[in-house]
């Protein structure tokens, strides 16, 4: 494992040193290994822990037309994981079917300065504009910036909800509007990191303890 998961209270020491240079980063995790986990903190404490959702970048290939294809496994508590394939493209996000032939844009062409609205599967998306993540300030390190894009989904039901992603991250927390007024944080980025998948041990090294023993037998002949 190169780095395991950042703990936010760790990440907290340096969150108040003044961020790094600026670096333009799609609006979507492409880093191969970087690994995000999410909660949903408007669950049970003991249900957030069993519904954590982990999503890793497990390989970046460029595409001929410039494009990119991210692979990426997702994981929600001890479930095995599952992957899907993504499409970056002109700042552009899309979702591949499994057969790679169809594509379901998540993020339009062009994102986020040149477009303002877009609609996908019957809902409504627009952007709302720039914000700092203010509960990024325990996850974030120095050479990470606060700021990202609101964008807000209207589906056909009234739902609302309000979206902000951050460059090299994309979504890092998701508020639905109650039927109160009030607003819910259902989807939050507590840790990230960059970790390596599991390798199995050489099948040469299974070998090892029968070669030892032949050793010791002709030693008590001598």
């Amino acid at each position: 494992m190169k780095r395991a998961l950042i703990p936010a209270s760790l990440l907290l020491l340096t969150a108040c040193q003044q961020p790094g240079p600026a670096v333009l980063r799609p609006y979507a995790a492409a880093e191969e290994g970087l690994t995000l986990v999410y909660i949903n903190p408007a669950l049970p404490q003991d249900q957030q822990a069993a519904q954590r959702l982990q999503v890793r970048v497990d390989n970046v290939v460029d595409r001929e037309d410039g494009a990119k294809v991210v692979f990426k496994s997702f994981t929600v508590g001890v479930q095995p994981p599952f992957q899907s394939k993504f499409v970056l493209n002109n700042s552009g996000l899309g979702l591949l079917s499994p057969d790679g032939k169809s594509e379901l844009p998540l993020l339009p062409e062009g994102f986020p300065d040149r477009v303002a609205s877009w609609t996908r599967a019957g809902a409504q998306f627009r952007v709302l504009g720039r914000g700092a993540w203010i509960l990024g300030t325990k996850v974030l390190p120095a050479d990470r910036g606060s700021e990202g894009i609101w964008v807000e989904a209207r589906t056909e039901n009234g739902a609302v909800s309000r979206s902000l992603y951050l460059p090299a991250f994309g979504e890092v927390q998701t508020d639905e509007r109650q039927p109160d007024g009030r607003w819910l944080t259902v989807n939050l980025l507590t840790q990230y990191g960059f970790t390596d998948l599991p390798m199995a041990p050489p099948a040469e090294q299974q070998a090892d303890p029968p070669a030892k023993k032949r050793a010791a037998k002709t030693k008590t002949k001598h």
